[in-house]
């Protein structure tokens, strides 16, 4: 799976598993932005702290003084323009399937699962309010890129990899599955594919379980909900990075 524990892939994974709690709490019941930014920042902090100090980071999160050899693409990794545009692709997938979901179906789901939701507004913004949620958004698109693109291109095939031996005729049928299916993706596609089911079941699940375990009157499948929103945009970015990636040369 591949899922690196540097300090700074953890806030990269902290941060976007806990952007709908505090997007909730911010965009509908009205808690202050440096209520949120503060309890956000303690959240991280606590967490990535530790793995700073006692794991070196990643070669791709120090691209700069990584060997010659132990990342792979690090033109494109390090090269200005290719970053903007990866950021704002996501952060843009990001605002258009949440400003889609505020358009048609979400304000319906949220009065009905949030009972005691003090202001719905935010919803009913409109595209006066595109602008300002795709700015506040931004954050969100550079850490999706960073867990997500920046790990799976970069990554080298330098380490030795397990071969697997040819299917045999008695073999159990999901494991030949597997052999052709899984096993016939380059490494770096299957570390994106791990991340980002990993990334999108976790935002799901952390989401339901704080809302509906903290916030009064909201029901587990209301926080699922809304989760859900959020997890889908991050496997839609997953694809679009797989795209990017398939490109000739990256």
């Amino acid at each position: 799976m591949c899922l690196d524990c540097a300090g700074w892939d953890v806030a990269s994974f902290l941060f976007l598993t806990h952007q709908p709690t505090f997007s909730l709490l911010s965009f509908f019941y009205g808690v202050r932005p440096t209520s949120t930014l503060a309890s956000y920042l303690i959240t991280i902090l606590s967490t990535v702290i530790p793995f700073a100090f006692l794991r070196r980071p990643a070669s791709v999160h120090d691209i700069s003084h990584a060997p010659s050899g132990a990342v792979a693409n690090r033109t494109i990794l390090q090269d200005t323009p290719t970053t903007i545009y990866t950021i704002l692709a996501a952060t843009s997938i990001f605002s258009v399937i949440l400003y889609g979901s505020y358009a048609t179906w979400l304000p319906a789901e949220l009065v009905v699962h949030f009972e005691s939701l003090p202001d719905i507004s935010a919803a009913h913004a409109g595209p006066a309010g595109l602008p300002v949620l795709f700015m506040t958004l931004i954050p969100s698109g550079y850490a999706i890129r960073d867990f997500l693109f920046v790990s799976s291109t970069g990554h080298t095939n330098n380490e030795v990899e397990t071969e697997h031996p040819p299917s045999r005729e008695d073999e159990y049928l999901a494991v030949a599955i597997y052999r052709k299916t899984w096993c016939q993706l380059s490494t770096k596609t299957r570390i994106l594919v791990s991340r980002t089911l990993v990334l999108s079941v976790s935002v799901l699940l952390n989401t339901t379980v704080q809302i509906a375990g903290t916030i009064k009157d909201v029901s587990v499948q209301g926080a699922a909900i809304w989760g859900s929103v959020w997890a889908i945009s991050a496997i839609v970015i997953g694809a679009t990075f797989g795209w990017i990636e398939a490109v000739d040369g990256v």
